[in-house]
C-alpha cells in the first residue's frame, strides 16, 4: 500500500517517468531476536510474516540466504526496461556507484571501492558484473564468512557448498562432492588472498581515505 501511494502521488503529479525509485529491504527476517521478543512483544521487522524468510534458511545475521536475499527493484521508465528479473550477485553497495554513473559524476578510487556500477546491467546492455564475488559477513555469532562467486556460494568455517542456482533452499550441501573440489578450492585461494591484504587495503591516509589506490 506504501508503494503505491507513493506511485499514485507521482502519476497524479506528473513526475513518474522522471522519477528514479528504489525498492529495498534492510536484511533477512529477526525471527530468532529473544530481545525484540521480551521489549515489543512481537518480531519489530517482520510482523506479518512472523519472523520467517518464506522458503529459504536462515534469518538475519545468518549467512545463508535467508538472511541475505533481498528485494532490490528499480524504477526509472526512461531508463530501465520494465518487468525485467536478473539473477547477478548484486549488493546494496552498489547503489553509490550506480548513482553516480547515473548522475554522470566520476568519483575517485577511494569512493565507495567496493561499488559497482549497476547501469550497463538495469539498461540490459551488459552482464559484465557477473562473476565478480561477494563475501558476506556473519560477526554478531561466531565471525563465519560466506562467499558467492556467481551462482557458488562457500561457507569454510562450516564445510558447506552450495549452487545456489539450482538450490536456493541451500537442502544440498556439495562441500564432499568429487565435481565440486575444483570450484571449492578455486573460491578458497580466492578467499584467502583477500583475507590476507585486509590489513594493507584497510590503511588510511590522506586524512581517511582508503589507501587502495
Amino acid at each position: 500500500d506504501y508503494v503505491g501511494n507513493i506511485f499514485k502521488t507521482l502519476e497524479e503529479t506528473g513526475q513518474a517517468d522522471n522519477t528514479l525509485i528504489i525498492l529495498m529491504s534492510d536484511n533477512g527476517a529477526d525471527g530468532s531476536n529473544k530481545m525484540n521478543r521480551d521489549l515489543f512483544g512481537h518480531i519489530q521487522n517482520a510482523i506479518d510474516l512472523n519472523g520467517e524468510p518464506t522458503v529459504l534458511r536462515g534469518q538475519k545475521n545468518w549467512n545463508w540466504e535467508g538472511g541475505h536475499r533481498l528485494p532490490f527493484m528499480w524504477w526509472l521508465p526512461k531508463h530501465f526496461a520494465p518487468k525485467t528479473v536478473e539473477d547477478k550477485v548484486v549488493s546494496y553497495v552498489d547503489v553509490y556507484r550506480t548513482l553516480t554513473d547515473l548522475a554522470g559524476y566520476n568519483p575517485s578510487c577511494n569512493e565507495a571501492p567496493d561499488s559497482r556500477s549497476l547501469l550497463p546491467l538495469l539498461k540490459s546492455e551488459s552482464d559484465e558484473i557477473e562473476g565478480q564475488p561477494w563475501i558476506l559477513t556473519h560477526s554478531p555469532y561466531g565471525g563465519t564468512v560466506a562467499f558467492r562467486l556467481s551462482r557458488w556460494k562457500l561457507i569454510p568455517e562450516i564445510e558447506e557448498f552450495y549452487d545456489i542456482r539450482n538450490d536456493p533452499k541451500e537442502e544440498h550441501n556439495l562441500f564432499e562432492d568429487p565435481s565440486a573440489q575444483e570450484k571449492i578450492a578455486e573460491m578458497q585461494k580466492w578467499l584467502g588472498d583477500v583475507l590476507k591484504n585486509i590489513d594493507l587495503r584497510e590503511k588510511r591516509q590522506n586524512f581517511g581515505q582508503l589507501n587502495i589506490c
